[in-house]
């Protein structure tokens, strides 16, 4: 698979449309805190275009104290980004896209983390 090409893009419109249709949230686990917060506003942008209602907001995650980027629909739905490690991970229920997975550290970690989700 080639890079660039709009993987992000097409995985923010399936967890908007989701997101918009359940009510129910998703976390998105990305390599750093820099591609978390890309993938939020990927996220941000889509809902803008389909007219959702949102809120956007930035916070730690309070089991690690790892930065957030969080987008809220009408419905109470949310979208959260995170920078993927085993702790930020754990504690969430929820739809996860693990995105670049390829690119984590300490991958098995993390799927061990969010397999239960």
């Amino acid at each position: 698979m080639s890079r660039q090409v709009g993987k992000s893009l097409g995985a923010a419109f399936e967890v908007v449309l989701d997101a918009m249709e359940t009510g129910q949230d998703w976390i998105i686990l990305s390599a750093g805190e820099r591609q978390a917060k890309e993938f939020i506003a990927k996220v941000a942008r889509v809902a803008e275009i389909i007219g959702e209602a949102l809120t956007a907001s930035t916070g730690f995650d309070s089991q690690s104290q790892a930065l957030t980027e969080e987008v809220r629909f009408a419905n109470g739905a949310r979208v959260i980004g995170l920078p993927a490690n085993p702790n930020t991970a754990r504690g969430y229920s929820a739809n996860v896209v693990l995105d670049e997975f390829a690119f984590h550290e300490n991958p098995e970690a993390i799927w061990r983390a969010v397999f239960p989700i």
